[in-house]
């Protein structure tokens, strides 16, 4: 008898143990255990349905499934947990606002998200995948960093200090609001009506189309190895600055590897700079 009791509490501290020891190994938080019942529980207006896991490798909550026609956004409540995005989700919210607005951090390598107005809003975004479509693609406070997938929409950093975009394709207007942000394009297809900067913005390694960059006032551009800039339309009075030669463009045009400018100044461009259809002045009106 005495034995048979000995066994059981032996078994009893090996479970409690084994159980300890899954505990510390699968950290799932009570925040955790919250934004997935906040993403499972979605009541979104439309159709389908989304699932969210805990990622133990990463700490993040993985989100999955395909929910179509929705008509309200899905909100993330916690700003200390990142969402993995792998899920397809379109719809429009009736008030305009983001059909996916995480308090945290967003990271999407799969997956779409389609809309009319605002897709996503974030304090801190990484696009390593996937597909955006929207008006208003990202909107990102802290940090937005796009190494791959596709956007077709603007994208907006509200308070950080750098844009960095490395890879992908970007089809849309390109904003940093803060006037002491960094704009480091090293990479990727970028189709940008506008970017709007005010301090710096450098491009490397990079397929960058720009069709009337009026946010770039008096904005430094530097371009370096094999960089291919498309300025269809370029507005006067903007600096651009190539392996450390300063340049004021005014109305201009490409002959050979000499940049022309109306007030007669000739500009050496290093031969790993490729522009292709520089055609004058954008008119600001």
């Amino acid at each position: 008898m005495k034995k048979a009791i000995s066994i059981v509490v032996s078994l009893v501290m090996l479970c409690a143990a084994f159980a300890l020891f899954a505990g510390a190994y699968n950290e799932i938080s009570v925040e955790h255990i919250a934004v997935i019942a906040a993403i499972e529980d979605y009541n979104h207006g439309g159709l389908g349905r989304l699932y969210a896991t805990f990622d133990e490798d990463t700490m993040t909550v993985r989100v999955t499934g395909e929910v179509v026609s929705a008509t309200r956004g899905l909100v993330i409540p916690n700003d200390e947990i990142t969402v993995l995005w792998q899920a397809r989700l379109k719809g429009s919210t009736e008030n305009g606002e983001a059909l996916v607005y995480s308090m945290g951090g967003f990271e999407m390598n799969d997956g779409e998200i389609i809309t009319n107005d605002l897709a996503v809003q974030s304090d801190s975004v990484w696009m390593n995948g996937g597909f955006i479509s929207a008006t208003q693609a990202i909107y990102a406070r802290e940090l937005l960093s796009i190494f791959d997938g596709v956007i077709s929409g603007d994208v907006t950093l509200t308070n950080g200090s750098e844009l960095q975009i490395a890879g992908g394709n970007l089809q849309g207007v390109i904003t940093l609001n803060n006037p002491q942000a960094y704009l480091v394009i090293t990479g990727g297809v970028i189709d940008a009506p506008a970017i709007h900067a005010h301090r710096h913005v450098e491009i490397s390694n990079a397929q960058v189309a720009l069709a009337c960059t009026l946010g770039l006032e008096n904005t430094i551009v530097a371009l370096s190895q094999s960089a291919e800039v498309n300025f269809e339309e370029y507005l006067n009075n903007n600096i651009l600055w190539i392996d450390d030669v300063l340049m004021v463009l005014g109305d201009v045009m490409l002959t050979h590897d000499v940049l022309s400018v109306e007030l007669g100044q000739l500009l050496y461009i290093s031969a790993d700079v490729e522009f292709v259809g520089l055609a004058g002045r954008c008119n600001a009106d």
